[in-house]
């Protein structure tokens, strides 16, 4: 037993640092995939959000009453999830006799989502369920990380629709059309006449000036140079008639 002992603790050992690097090469990947799972959660709310008039901050269905009764009728099996349902806001239902927590929360949804929940469900049947309800965004939890759900078919087409009717003519509209007689849709609009432009000013080039005669006299005349003028000196030394 003594000889074996040396050979658990270095197995021990070994399988301590696997689990520590399998747990950091998880928390490394779970970092780099939050920035991308991030960007594909906001597009998949702007749906909700502009399609079906969501608002921030967006309400949760995780809870209600009934759904609280089926856990602590579960017993020990169920007591962590009471324990953890403490801490969420919890939806008051009408119902006076408890009924399963699925149903309570498919009668609070009915069939259009009035009230714009996000539901948080694990049940795989009730998620099938909803998704053939338009504009409910659903959430769960898978190995502990939290996953919203794209949008189902259904949600997408409506939207689409609803882009096309912004851009084009809705069916309102179209109906319109149709009642109107012909005559009445033929809407003569005046042309308007078209101004008679000037050449751009910019494009044009500039008249030239012509000098006037005289200019042409003064160019053609030769020009004669000045002659020098001569300074008249005054003698340096005058004798005086009066000194004789």
């Amino acid at each position: 037993m003594k000889k074996n002992k040396p050979i658990r603790e270095t197995e021990a050992k070994h399988e301590k640092s696997f689990v520590d690097q399998r747990n950091s090469f998880q928390k490394k990947r779970l970092y780099e995939m939050r920035p991308k799972r991030a960007k594909q959660y906001k597009k998949c709310m702007a749906v909700y959000k502009y399609g079906y008039n969501f608002r921030e901050p967006y309400q949760v269905l995780l809870i209600t009453n009934c759904s609280l009764q089926d856990l602590r009728d579960g017993g020990e099996r169920t007591i962590g999830g009471l324990v953890m349902s403490r801490k969420y806001e919890r939806r008051r239902c009408t119902h006076n006799k408890p009924v399963p927590g699925i149903q309570c929360i498919e009668e609070i949804i009915g069939e259009e989502n009035k009230f714009n929940y996000c539901i948080g469900v694990q049940d795989n049947d009730l998620r099938k369920k909803l998704r053939k309800i338009e504009g409910i965004p659903i959430v769960h939890v898978n190995r502990s990380v939290l996953i919203l759900e794209p949008p189902s078919d259904l949600t997408k087409a409506k939207y689409k629709e609803l882009e096309n009717g912004k851009m084009g003519i809705s069916v309102e509209e179209a109906k319109r059309l149709e009642t109107i007689n012909p005559k009445e849709k033929k809407v003569t609009v005046p042309k308007r006449k078209k101004k008679i432009k000037g050449p751009n000013p910019l494009s044009v080039k500039k008249k030239s000036i012509k000098p006037s005669p005289q200019k042409r006299k003064a160019e053609e005349e030769p020009i004669t140079p000045k002659k020098p003028r001569k300074r008249s000196r005054k003698p340096k030394n005058i004798d005086n008639p009066t000194d004789q």
